[in-house]
């Protein structure tokens, strides 16, 4: 179901692979969604921003960009991240890389599920299901 690419040299360590795809899996079931297929690009920030002004018209740096190609209901989707940001993220907010990269992707499938980030009373509706699902992988770890 889902996949992980690098088009840089950070590789996604098995052991997080482990602990997302339950917790992203959960979410697609929360939410009713069919999965074909989801990938996930790691790349550097001038390889997003590339994107971003491309496909959005948007020319500044972001952590994530969230593409869904199905035609109806279903997911087939890719999500591009930026390993650059998610560090720059990480040591903003005061967490660990690993917890960054996880919100990052959570909010990119959260996106896949209908979710807006647009407004701030959208942006805090989102980010408390983002906080959800992170605990879920905290909650995991300590069984």
């Amino acid at each position: 179901m889902i996949e992980f690419f690098s088009d840089t040299d950070f590789i996604f360590p098995e052991v997080s692979i482990v602990q997302i795809e339950p917790v992203v899996q959960q979410i697609f079931t929360d939410y009713t969604k069919q999965v074909n297929y989801l990938h996930v690009v790691f790349m550097d920030d001038e390889q997003l921003l590339e994107i971003n002004k491309e496909f959005l018209n948007h020319d500044y740096y972001t952590d994530i960009i969230t593409f869904n190609y199905a035609e109806d209901d279903s997911i087939e989707a890719e999500l591009y991240i930026s390993i650059s940001r998610v560090k720059e993220n990480a040591l903003t907010v005061g967490s660990t890389f690993q917890n960054e990269l996880f919100r990052v992707i959570i909010h990119g499938v959260l996106h896949l599920c209908g979710y807006e980030d647009n407004t701030e009373t959208l942006k805090n509706i989102m980010q408390l299901a983002e906080n959800k699902y992170i605990n879920a992988i905290v909650s995991r770890e300590t069984i």
